[in-house]
């Protein structure tokens, strides 16, 4: 079982949970990654009934120009190897990873040069709503222009420093750069458990098998939906799949928050 969860926060990461039943005798090796540099760092802990516990975690800054740290290549052989022993039987993944790349929540700092709108969203030229109509379900197509007070407060669409319209970002909307490295991040996902490790399986016809969960907001949900976009993409999905089912809670019932951080977004799991 893998389990894939998504939340926000000032300082990106994600963190990595795998337990394996244990074969050999597990050692622990503390990890204090940099504040402001990509780590990957592994914790093997004895725990009861024969189980060890794998943490991996991964730390990233993003600076406010919207550019994002590069990771590592993949794991190595030799990586490998001391990462996922052989006596080791890979019986659970857990992955928790921050929402991609956003655009500010709220318009600030504009005294310093940062527009308060941003043109980085062009989801806003091809929005899709399910609504009913004549006894059955469609998708409505629609775009999205952003409306603000104009100098004499009357109404005026939002535009980006060239004059864009349509591809305008929301307060706090997974941009098109954090929709692009949560798909890597699913790629990436998919080289180390399908590809190297041969733990998930190439192609999946069944929903059932994997479990989503996010909160209820909306640049966590799309981040979890682009990472399993990238983990499994269509050629890898058979023609029956269904449409995958993604849990959600009421505030008052996420429980990820009270664990983890107080203002947790969106929380996934592959089975």
């Amino acid at each position: 079982m893998t389990h894939l969860m998504t939340w926000a926060r000032s300082s990106h990461f994600f963190k990595m949970f795998a337990i394996a039943r244990r074969g050999l005798k597990a050692s622990r090796r503390a990890a204090s990654p940099p504040a402001r540099q990509t780590s990957l760092d592994l914790i093997l802990s004895p725990v009861p009934d024969g189980l060890a516990i794998i943490f991996i975690w991964h730390w990233a800054n993003f600076n406010p120009k919207m550019t994002t740290l590069q990771p590592r290549g993949p794991y190595s052989q030799d990586e490998l190897k001391k990462l996922y022993p052989e006596g080791l039987q890979l019986q659970l993944v857990q992955v928790l990873l921050r929402h991609g790349e956003r655009s500010p929540v709220s318009a600030r700092f504009q005294n310093a040069g940062l527009q308060p709108f941003w043109p980085y969203c062009a989801v806003a030229r091809q929005m899709s709503s399910a609504t009913f109509a004549e006894g059955k379900w469609t998708a409505m197509q629609w775009r999205r222009r952003m409306e603000t007070f104009g100098l004499d407060d009357g109404p005026v669409i939002a535009s980006g420093p060239k004059g864009e319209v349509d591809s305008v970002c929301n307060l706090g909307e997974l941009t098109d750069t954090g929709r692009q490295t949560t798909y890597d991040l699913g790629r990436r996902l998919r080289h180390l458990y399908v590809d190297q490790l041969q733990y998930m399986p190439p192609s999946i016809d069944d929903a059932d098998m994997i479990y989503l969960r996010a909160t209820p907001i909306p640049r966590a949900l799309e981040s979890l939906q682009q990472t399993f976009w990238g983990m499994y993409p269509s050629k890898n999905r058979s023609d029956s799949f269904p449409p995958v089912t993604i849990i959600t809670r009421a505030p008052a019932d996420e429980t990820l928050c009270a664990l983890i951080l107080p203002e947790v977004e969106a929380k996934a799991i592959f089975s």
